[in-house]
């Protein structure tokens, strides 16, 4: 592996367990969101946020604001429109545009995308309540 560190979402009701379906891990000056072995979002250090997964389910809409909500809510901005976004929910997300993932991304987060057991939880470094 690299030198970096899954950062999982843990429970907001304070469980010690991290969701094991859900982390963001930073590659360069972005923070991708993957749930479960896909690369959903990105938000780059300006706040831009990409969109890169093209479906909805409900449980990936809430990492999503999960995701979102880790920034200035007043600094993170559609990479398709330039608008701040305060919100998301299902109309908005399927509205985005979606950006097309570059191959060194895909390539430099895939070994850290969990198997069939998700392996252990030594990359863990921050917990990130939602």
């Amino acid at each position: 592996m690299k030198n970096n560190v899954r950062n999982f979402f843990y429970n907001k009701n304070g469980g010690s367990t991290p969701r094991k379906n859900c982390f963001w891990i930073q590659y360069g000056n972005k923070k991708y969101l993957v749930s479960y072995r896909t690369i959903v979002a990105s938000i780059d250090d300006r706040g831009k946020f990409e969109k890169y997964w093209n479906d909805y389910s409900v449980t990936t809409m809430n990492q999503i604001v999960c995701f979102i909500r880790l920034f200035d809510k007043n600094t993170v901005i559609r990479s398709d429109t330039g608008e701040i976004i305060n919100f998301i929910g299902k109309k908005e997300w399927l509205e985005m545009e979606t950006s097309e993932l570059d191959m060194d991304v895909s390539s430099y987060i895939r070994p850290y995308l969990p198997m069939v057991e998700y392996g252990d939880f030594d990359y863990v470094r921050k917990m990130t309540y939602c």
